[in-house]
């Protein structure tokens, strides 16, 4: 099982550096938004994986997490390295019953950037396929700009 996460994070790293043209990448210039994850779950079927892939929009890069459920109460951090993204893949798997929960807690982007926008998210309840057992409660906030483009 752990042979297959690696695998597929050397896929996404390698399919992110081959989808940017070389002209339009730049190195990243310190970290943009933040999303914070909290977890409080009373249960959990089987050996959840959250897939949480980012798409810096000004880097040209695709910046993947993945983060192992191994007890109820977690606190995970996903970083962007520029102020517009998007969330391409949200997707929980239930292992080993090949479960799975597309565009998990509604995050992929469809599209829409957030320009500036950090979010903090709150799951609860027992985590499982079925979607009414667990509630995802996803706050968008602006962060604030301590420095100006001039400071930089």
């Amino acid at each position: 099982m752990r042979t297959k996460k690696i695998i597929l994070m050397i896929a996404l790293v390698v399919s992110a550096s081959l989808m940017a043209s070389p002209g339009s990448t730049q190195p990243p210039d310190g970290f943009g938004q933040t999303i914070e994850i909290n977890t409080r779950l009373h249960s959990y079927l089987g050996k959840p994986t959250w897939l949480l892939v980012v798409r810096d929009i000004d880097h040209g890069q695709n910046i993947p997490y993945m983060y192992d459920f191994r007890k109820g109460t977690n606190f995970w951090l996903a970083l962007t390295y520029s102020k517009n993204y998007l969330i391409t893949v949200s997707e929980l798997v239930f292992n080993p019953y090949d479960k799975k929960v597309k565009n998990f807690c509604n995050l992929e982007s469809m599209g829409r950037i957030q320009r500036g926008v950090s979010m903090r998210i709150f799951l609860q309840g027992d985590l499982s396929p079925n979607t009414a057992t667990y509630t995802c409660n996803v706050f968008k906030y602006q962060e604030p700009q301590f420095w100006s483009q001039s400071q930089q």
